[in-house]
């Protein structure tokens, strides 16, 4: 579907990617073009790379202008996001300016400089020389051809095995995935190969609505997907992957995106009827987050990600009614966080409240718990935090947000005490992969720890199985996002 044309990361860095073609598929590689016809298996390595050094800054500010700044020479100033055109206008601009501090070899010497300083984020940057020379070999090790980058575009859909979903969250598993327009390769900044799907934004958010939600839920639910969607790409592009050759990438971290297994005649009628429409708060287009389950009270984006207070993006109560959470709410004490997280309160991702369709019986987190003995524990923190603890004594939330998630965790052991910030922090250094949620509280014995949780995901904004149960009640998409988004309006850009 004709619309501005994005670039997404399929794979970020692997060794080699294994690719399948079909019908008439060309090959460009500098000023040499190959034509391959048929069904062809092919490798795509890395033939040679240069790495630049990696060094870690604490963004301190998010600017407009540095007209007026003071003691610039004293900040690395890196300028993020994208003027975007299409039909010969401007349809958004979210271009800003990160006013930085630090070149920190190490994550952990910037991660102090951020408590110090109180910080907007810990960002990676890139020092010298960077790109190499990327080759494709045939099913036999023929080579085929070669350059710094290398495109393909073919009539048929192109496939590439082994695509990472999920990646260091608890589904993470691997999947055959095919696409359409455009693949390329090149180089990333760590020496590894990267994959890009370049294609009409549209086209990708036929994938996207229903990567993010189920193929099966109401219209109405995927139609709010796809205008939250787009409103993400727009007020994030240029800026999650500033230092990167695409402008998203195909995972949680950005929006998850399954190329054409998803692309289904529902899909794209989704997109079809909420065209060019994104969320606008007055004249910003908003950065419309979601996650899957709030578990009945949503949370403010800056106790998140930190940063300013953004309106839209702030605590609502996720119920019909109300009143029932309004008696643990805000769930920022011990006290309430617990009652909260031991209520099944009626809110509208409470899948044992309502009727649901089958696609959301077997979904769980709305209220989870999970237990480790104090050694187990102990040995997941000092593998995934890089920390030698000893052994663990306890773990103590210090602070959070309004829906009972934890901002702020001490981890005390016999050899030292340390502070782990923010919530998905929280959540992967307390799991093999990532809990669910850092809403939880803490049960202990002598050996072992259970924490009893609340919800999936981060809670900022859509809540996707509140959205998927309102639309199957009969809520239409414009509502489901008003809900959600105070004081927003719909607007079309294109």
């Amino acid at each position: 579907m004709e619309s501005p044309i994005i670039r997404v990361g399929i794979v970020q860095t692997s060794v080699k990617i294994k690719i399948s073609l079909l019908g008439n598929s060309y090959i460009y590689a500098g000023d040499k073009e190959v034509h391959i016809s048929g069904n062809k298996e092919l490798e795509v390595r890395v033939l040679r790379s240069k790495t630049p050094k990696v060094v870690y800054r604490v963004v301190t500010k998010e600017l407009e202008d540095i007209a007026n700044l003071s003691d610039i020479e004293k900040c690395k100033i890196i300028r993020v996001g994208k003027k975007v055109e299409f039909s010969g206008k401007v349809i958004s601009d979210n271009r800003k300016y990160w006013i930085c501090i630090g070149d920190s070899e190490k994550r952990e010497m910037a991660e102090e400089v951020f408590e110090k300083i109180n910080g907007i984020s810990i960002i990676e940057d890139f020092i010298g020389e960077k790109g190499g020379v990327v080759k494709i070999t045939d099913s036999k090790g023929k080579g085929v051809v070669e350059g710094n980058i290398i495109r393909i575009k073919s009539t048929h859909p192109m496939t590439i095995f082994d695509v990472l979903v999920g990646e260091g969250f608890h589904f993470e598993h691997k999947e055959t995935q095919s696409f359409k327009e455009w693949l390329e390769f090149r180089v990333n900044n760590y020496g590894g190969l990267v994959a890009i799907n370049e294609l009409p934004v549209e086209d990708y958010l036929a994938s996207v609505n229903s990567s993010e939600s189920n193929p099966d839920s109401p219209l109405e639910l995927l139609k709010a997907q796809t205008v939250i969607a787009r409103g993400t790409v727009f007020a994030t592009i240029g800026k999650h992957h500033f230092n990167d050759s695409y402008d998203l990438c195909n995972n949680d971290h950005c929006q998850n995106y399954k190329g054409l297994v998803r692309e289904t005649p529902r899909a794209k009628e989704a997109c079809s009827l909420t065209r060019g429409k994104i969320l606008k708060y007055g004249k910003e287009i908003c950065d419309t987050r979601y996650a899957a389950i709030c578990g009945g009270i949503t949370e403010d984006y800056q106790n998140v990600w930190f940063g300013e207070k953004i309106p839209y993006l702030s605590t609502i109560i996720d119920a019909k009614k109300p009143d029932e959470i309004l008696r643990f709410y805000p769930a920022t004490s011990e006290e309430n966080a617990r009652r909260f997280i031991d209520s099944t309160p009626d809110a509208w991702c409470n899948i044992i409240n309502w009727k649901i369709p089958d696609y959301l019986k077997n979904v769980e987190g709305f209220r989870w718990n999970v237990s480790y003995s104090k050694d187990e524990l102990g040995e997941i923190i000092k593998k995934k935090t890089g920390r030698d603890i000893g052994i663990l004594i306890d773990i103590v939330p210090l602070k959070r947000g309004n829906s009972g998630r934890i901002m702020l965790l001490e981890v005390k052991g016999t050899r030292s005490t340390f502070r782990i910030r923010s919530e998905l922090s929280i959540r992967m250094a307390l799991s093999p992969s990532c809990l669910l949620s850092s809403c939880f509280y803490v049960k202990k014995d002598e050996k072992s720890i259970t924490l009893y949780g609340a919800g999936w995901g981060h809670g900022v904004g859509m809540c996707q199985i509140g959205g998927s149960i309102m639309a199957y009640n009969g809520i239409k998409y414009d509502e489901i996002l008003m809900h959600y988004f105070k004081g927003t309006k719909i607007e079309k850009i294109y």
